[in-house]
């Protein structure tokens, strides 16, 4: 069996925080009556899961420091960017990802 190194449990801490992270700040957006709001909350939990699906279809092994790459890119655009509103709450935050 494979041993679970550090960047394994790094992968499964970005999940886990982007997919109950969607839930919760989706159920506000249900509150308020904002379909847009709650689809783009929703949208992160199926792109989670893109580099398992293409390992899958195209039968091609996906490193753990690749995903990880992948999640945390998720992790700091999607879902600190335009779920928690990063985008709008510092001025700087655009600008860090385009530098």
């Amino acid at each position: 069996m494979k041993k679970a190194t550090l960047v394994t449990y790094l992968n499964l801490f970005l999940i886990l925080t982007c997919f109950f992270g969607s839930l919760l700040f989706s159920a506000y957006t249900i509150m308020q009556k904002d379909l847009y709001g709650t689809l783009i909350r929703l949208s992160i939990i199926p792109l989670l899961f893109i580099p398992n699906i293409l390992a899958k279809v195209f039968k091609i092994k996906i490193t753990d420091k690749m995903k990880f790459l992948y999640l945390l890119f998720l992790f700091l655009a999607h879902f600190l960017g335009s779920i928690a509103n990063f985008y709008h709450r510092f001025s700087f935050y655009d600008t860090f990802f385009h530098s």
